[in-house]
């Protein structure tokens, strides 16, 4: 090698980075916990590009305290990649709490797995949620005994993705009772949690675990039960995990008067090809008018011509109370994936269809009924279908919700002038047009660059023009406010000079807003009392109305019309102006 490619090749290896994901980001695109980091993290949440846990990062659940978004972790997204630890041991049910909490004194805690008797013969908990439903829980907590404390269940995690890869661990096992040295009992163990993957394609030889927790020890008394297995449910097209699954039920504890705990039972494990398509995510569309989300869902394994009885579609439906009750949703409550024999509870109107493709992942804009603004959220829960050639064979996703959100502000007004009369300002301006206009918001200050709050507000009217009665050196400034509390810009008018208020426009104009449903409302300005008319014409030409008008100032009219494209012309002398407007029933 000669000298200045060994040069060359050293300082190449000396300038190699290692490729290792450091820090925490959390944002709309990705969920990523670095090397070495940690993150808590509960609830439901969608990210656009991917979720990533890396090497010796940890992702741990919020633990359970009775509150919304604790003791759960529901993860969307396109890639989710476990190369660390997702980490809900212990975040479930507390001690003695949930569905198959262990009875007192000692019993171990339930979920996929009865809980294991106490020393004292005190049953554990039954074991609840189904083995091959989509149904995931939290697991319960071990019941207390006289000084031994029973441990808490495992956390439910839930991911869907189209790729999914666990070469680290997902654990949600359960904790043990406490041990007792003196003159008491071990607590029960609590029951491990839920593990639920749903993907086209899971792959990783890394570990998923939902054990119960040991019942406790007593050197003296009796041991506490076992808390029971908790359940691992995958469901996707194709499966390359090579890892390992243990969902074992926990050892009894010990006695030292001999009367040991039961072992709590083993829990489930249950694994199948995913025909029902998965929503993955439903979110805003930005920079609308709102009333749109896009829905994202991950294919069923029946999209493939392959198939002998494919999906060829898909059909979205909106649910008519627009709602997912949260309580449901927390506690794991939807549908089996592999049920075709009827809608998902409720009453659901149909939104459209999208044509199967064989895609790995779909979206597609659909309307809402309301946006989410001041007044409150107001979500709006679907479901996709995917049909096959035969109408009456379909498959159902679970439902999940979403809410829109009007991002577009009104325009700022236009024509905002001030002129000083009779010891007060003449406010005038023209007409917002858009169709969820809803106020203007006026202030006053002394200088230009004021800034409009709470506490220089003149006025919240739908009105076009204000009498101040203060002195003529004052700044205005003026917004328009939509239905969804969003402001425009604000128009400036500076201090006026004497004169006739002007009440009356300075320039001839026409505004239509299109499209227009049914009802056409037009609003124009004369300059003059010169005879003005407002003529509606088709696409033929043919005139279908007409307006007179003859006074000057703001002037408008609403028309009924039929669907269609129209051009409404207004002359006034020699001036003219023409607008083009759509009509839609």
């Amino acid at each position: 090698m000669n000298r200045l490619l060994w040069y060359a090749t050293l300082f190449a290896t000396l300038c190699i980075i290692p490729s290792v994901v450091i820090g925490v980001t959390d944002d709309a695109n990705n969920l990523i916990v670095g090397a070495g980091e940690t993150y808590t993290l509960g609830g439901v949440h969608s990210y656009s590009v991917s979720v990533q846990v890396a090497s010796t990062g940890v992702l741990y659940v919020t633990s359970y305290d009775g509150t919304a978004n604790t003791g759960y972790l529901e993860l969307h997204a396109p890639t989710v990649t476990v190369g660390g630890t997702i980490n809900g041991d212990g975040r479930g049910y507390r001690t003695a709490e949930g569905p198959g909490a262990g009875t007192y004194p000692g019993g171990g805690g339930a979920y996929g797995g009865n809980g294991g008797a106490s020393g004292w013969g005190n049953a554990g908990g039954t074991a609840y949620g189904t083995v091959s439903g989509s149904d995931i829980a939290m697991g319960s907590g071990g019941a207390n005994q006289t000084l031994g404390v029973g441990g808490a269940g495992g956390a439910r995690i839930s991911l869907y993705a189209t790729a999914l890869t666990v070469s680290g661990a997902i654990t949600v096992k359960g904790n043990q009772g406490s041990d007792v040295t003196g003159w008491g009992d071990g607590g029960g163990g609590g029951a491990g949690g839920g593990i639920y993957l749903n993907a086209t394609t899971i792959s990783g030889s890394g570990a998923l675990a939902a054990n119960g927790g040991r019942g406790g020890n007593s050197v003296q008394r009796r041991g506490g039960g076992g808390g029971g297995g908790g359940r691992i449910k995958l469901f996707y097209c194709w499966l390359n995990f090579t890892g390992t699954q243990t969902e074992t039920g926990g050892a009894g504890g010990v006695g030292g008067w001999p009367a040991n705990g039961a072992a709590g039972s083993n829990g489930t494990y249950y694994t199948a090809v995913r025909v029902s398509p998965a929503i993955t995510a439903i979110v805003d569309v930005a920079n609308d008018q709102g009333r749109q989300v896009r829905i994202t869902w991950i294919r069923s394994c029946l999209d493939d011509p392959e198939e002998s009885y494919p999906v060829v579609k898909y059909d979205i439906w909106r649910k008519i109370d627009g709602t997912l009750m949260a309580a449901d949703r927390d506690q794991g409550k939807v549908l089996d994936p592999q049920s075709r024999l009827s809608y998902p509870p409720g009453s659901w109107d149909f939104v459209m269809e999208v044509p199967a493709r064989g895609e790995a992942a779909y979206n597609v804009v659909a309307p809402t009924l309301a946006d989410s603004n001041s007044t409150g959220m107001h979500r709006s829960t679907f479901f996709v279908s995917g049909v096959t050639a035969n109408p009456f064979v379909y498959y159902d996703s679970d439902p999940d919700s979403g809410y829109s959100v009007d991002n577009l502000p009104p325009g700022p007004p236009s024509g905002f002038t001030d002129t000083y009369a009779g010891g007060a300002n003449h406010l005038v301006w023209d007409a917002n047009l858009e169709t969820d206009f809803r106020y203007y918001s006026l202030h006053r200050g002394t200088t230009a660059d004021f800034v409009p709050d709470a506490s220089n507000l003149l006025a919240e009217q739908a009105a076009t023009g204000y009498v101040d009665a203060a002195a003529s050196t004052y700044y205005y400034k003026l917004a328009a406010v939509d239905i969804n509390g969003n402001v425009s810009t604000y128009s400036l008018a500076s201090p006026a000079s004497s004169g006739t208020p002007a009440a009356n426009p300075v320039a001839m104009s026409l505004r239509v807003a299109s499209p227009a449903i049914s009802r056409v409302t037009v609003q124009f300005a004369l300059l003059s009392d010169q005879p003005a008319k407002l003529g509606v014409y088709d696409v033929t030409g043919r005139l279908v109305e007409s307006r007179d008008a003859s006074s000057r100032g703001q002037h408008s009219v609403d028309l009924e019309l039929s669907a269609g494209i129209y051009f409404i012309r207004l002359t006034q002398g020699a001036e003219a102006k023409t607008a083009r407007v759509v009509v839609v029933h």
